[in-house]
């Protein structure tokens, strides 16, 4: 199965050497990071670099575009772990474990006809069950299955933030279903204030301003597809995707 790996990173070289770099760098694949012309990492064995622009709705357009007719694998720059939920608690998943794991969620894309897929975002084994969801629900960017043939109608996403939910809808919209492998999840630490979107917008408080915006655009243009709404555990606004079958 020929894929690659695509990793964006904002001004996080060490944290990807000490995370997402130990997970993948046994991947046979090739494997591409796209970092900022402002902040160019050192040499890293293993990776072709190239500069992407500035903002992840353009981050996520160029990926598409640059590497449409590919399987690309999109992976953020600062995961620790990938684990499968179960009843007693989470078995990671790396290694030969991980190749199979990815291999597997290529074949079963394939065989569902999707042509996004991805996993749980939370590292909680309470959002864990067994199979795979083919209905309209949340595909994370953090490790994301872009199954990009160049003979299908190319999507681009219009929003920076919630951009993962307009790539969801999106790709729903288009194909009347999307693939979540609902078993595994992954450990990251969201809203990383150092590097990354947050400083790349100027601290935490304002991406959660600029989240909220988003949000009430995408409520507005995608009624039919989302709500938002507001969380007091976290402080901040939430969007949600309706609960839609798959075609």
């Amino acid at each position: 199965m020929n894929y690659i790996i695509v990793i964006p990173s904002y001004n996080r070289e060490e944290l990807f050497l000490k995370t997402t770099h130990q997970l993948i760098k046994h991947l046979d694949c090739k494997k591409y990071l796209l970092t900022d012309k402002e902040y160019p990492y050192k040499y890293i064995e293993g990776y072709e670099q190239q500069n992407a622009p500035s903002g992840i709705k353009n981050v996520r357009n160029y990926i598409r575009n640059i590497f449409n007719g590919k399987k690309v694998l999109c992976i953020d720059d600062d995961i620790i772990k990938l684990s499968r939920g179960t009843k007693s608690g989470f078995v990671d998943i790396y290694n030969n474990e991980l190749t199979t794991f990815i291999i597997d969620c290529w074949k079963r894309m394939q065989k569902e006809n999707c042509y996004l897929g991805g996993i749980n975002l939370h590292y909680n084994s309470f959002f864990c069950r067994n199979g795979i969801s083919t209905n309209l629900t949340y595909i994370n960017g953090s490790f994301t299955f872009f199954d990009l043939k160049n003979n299908i109608e190319p999507i681009y996403i219009n929003v920076d933030h919630y951009e993962d939910y307009e790539t969801s809808i999106l790709y729903f919209q288009r194909d009347g279903k999307i693939c979540k492998f609902c078993d595994v999840c992954i450990k990251t630490k969201c809203y990383n204030p150092v590097g990354g979107i947050c400083e790349q917008l100027g601290g935490l408080d304002i991406r959660k301003e600029s989240c909220y915006i988003n949000g009430l655009m995408m409520e507005a243009v995608y009624p039919e597809y989302c709500k938002l709404g507001y969380s007091k555990k976290h402080n901040c606004y939430n969007l949600k995707l309706k609960n839609i079958k798959s075609k």
